[in-house]
């Protein structure tokens, strides 16, 4: 109800969820990986953004870690430190490659410049929504009217950032390829995830 909007314990001591018979990628556990392997700070600042659009009370540093429980990222045990998902680590991992090598984005200019963005996904957004944004991938065209004329971008900015998103999050990870962005300049840009899609 709106009398609870900004009231959250986010309680570590809540009865965890079943275990699913199967886990999906995300909440496959990563062994011998630990909070230490993770970006605490960035797992902090997204969250707290993450809170704040959903109501929910103010993040502290005390619950960043109960709250990546109930969020799936970790798991906590019933002695030792808490288990870490590949959905943490692609995330706010702090050597994502090193556990999820296909987590990268391959973006190839006019068929022939290429480059390979890397990192969490946190980082690979920020960095290529910067890339997409550039006058050489989203220049200012001129429009002309009968008696006037416009400028605006090649691509609307929204669409750019939706796209970006769509490839980042909606993407089988499990498949050992990149993702990739060809940028055709004065055309297209096309943005293409490995895999096939799941059968309705």
């Amino acid at each position: 109800s709106k009398g609870l909007i900004g009231k959250d314990s986010f309680s570590g001591s809540q009865a965890q969820p079943a275990v699913p018979a199967h886990r999906s990628f995300d909440e496959q556990i990563v062994a011998g990986i630990s909070t230490d392997d993770l970006d605490l700070d960035l797992a902090l600042s997204t969250l707290t953004v993450y809170c704040e659009k959903l109501g929910r009370a103010p993040l502290t540093r005390e619950a960043l870690l109960p709250l990546m429980r109930e969020q799936g990222l970790l798991a906590k045990t019933e002695v030792g430190p808490d288990e870490v998902t590949k959905g943490a680590i692609l995330l706010f991992g702090k050597n994502t490659q090193s556990i999820i090598p296909q987590a990268v984005v391959s973006v190839t200019e006019a068929g022939k410049r290429r480059e390979i963005y890397d990192g969490n996904l946190i980082t690979q957004h920020r960095l290529l929504l910067e890339k997409l944004e550039s006058e050489d991938v989203n220049p200012v065209l001129t429009v002309k009217k009968r008696r006037s004329h416009d400028e605006q971008l090649a691509y609307p900015p929204r669409v750019l950032v939706e796209l970006l998103v769509n490839l980042l999050v909606h993407r089988d990870y499990e498949v050992e390829q990149s993702a990739n962005i060809d940028v055709s300049p004065g055309d297209r840009i096309t943005f293409t995830n490995p895999g096939e899609l799941t059968p309705a």
